[in-house]
């Protein structure tokens, strides 16, 4: 038996049926199904880009109608419907009297840049070959790349006010397919994540890795690590892992390290919530 302390956990069950009224967690010890609530993991995916990202698109980050023009207000009757997560072309844009970028997405169909976010190409800084990842805090966004290639994009969510996410170029130095993961021990913010999958250490103790206690990918969640879905994460800790692979390193580490990451801002970045980039 031990005690579980104050602040926020999140644990994976194991078996929910074998007792009633308790749940087996990973570490083989049992919780009171009323202590617990059920959170499903996200089932977000990003995109793999087969253009070099020469159309631009976007993903909705709420469920919203579109507007007739630039700075105008929804329009249940004639706008178009877009859900959370959906991914949409952009086809133009133009500021409104505020000077936010709005997106045409359609005929008389237009997007304020605050509610979407749109993966934004840079440039592959120097010295840094073969594969890496982009983090636009901005954008809340990823970009994976094969050189000066965009091979897959999908959304994050980095390191809340206080917490923030570093900006500057890193290089991976451990990877794990699962982790635990805690801190601030005895403090009313402290943390306790169990079985975070799919961890690749970048920045310190800071980490790009997949979340299952939540789905607020494209705002700022997180304690400083770079939260993706668990399929994403697992997409690219398996694409890092080819290229390590290829290049013959057998075990990433600060002597061998592994794929650069290079953080960074396209713009001043949203807080969590919506319409707030």
């Amino acid at each position: 038996m031990r005690e579980i302390p104050s602040g926020f956990h999140a644990v994976q069950s194991l078996d929910s049926t074998s007792v009633e009224g308790w749940v087996q967690i990973e570490d083989g010890n049992w919780m009171t199904a009323a202590s617990l609530k059920y959170t499903p993991a996200s089932e977000f995916r990003g995109v793999q880009i087969l253009d070099g990202l020469q159309n631009q698109f976007a993903w909705a980050l709420d469920t919203m109608y579109t507007s007739d023009y630039p700075g105008g207000p929804q329009n249940a009757d004639s706008g178009r419907l877009l859900y959370r997560y959906d991914t949409i072309t952009l086809f133009a844009e133009a500021p409104d009297e505020e000077g936010w970028l709005w997106y045409m997405v359609g005929p008389d169909q237009w997007v304020e840049q605050r509610v979407i976010s749109k993966p934004v190409k840079t440039a592959r800084p120097e010295g840094v070959e073969g594969r890496w990842v982009s983090i636009d805090l901005y954008e809340q966004a990823l970009i994976a790349y094969d050189g000066d290639t965009p091979v897959f994009a999908t959304l994050i969510s980095s390191g809340l006010p206080g917490n923030d996410t570093n900006e500057g170029l890193f290089r991976v130095w451990a990877d794990l397919p699962q982790d635990r993961m805690s801190g601030f021990a005895g403090a009313p913010n402290a943390y306790d994540l169990s079985g975070v999958p799919w961890v690749m250490y970048f920045d310190d103790s800071i980490s790009l890795h997949g979340t299952y206690w939540h789905n607020n990918f494209g705002y700022r969640r997180s304690r400083g690590c770079v939260n993706m879905s668990i399929s994403d994460a697992r997409w690219v800790f398996e694409w890092a892992q080819e290229g390590y692979r290829q290049q013959g390193i057998q075990r990433v580490s600060h002597e061998q390290p592994g794929i650069y990451v290079l953080v960074w801002g396209s713009g001043e970045y949203r807080t969590t919530g919506a319409a707030t980039k």
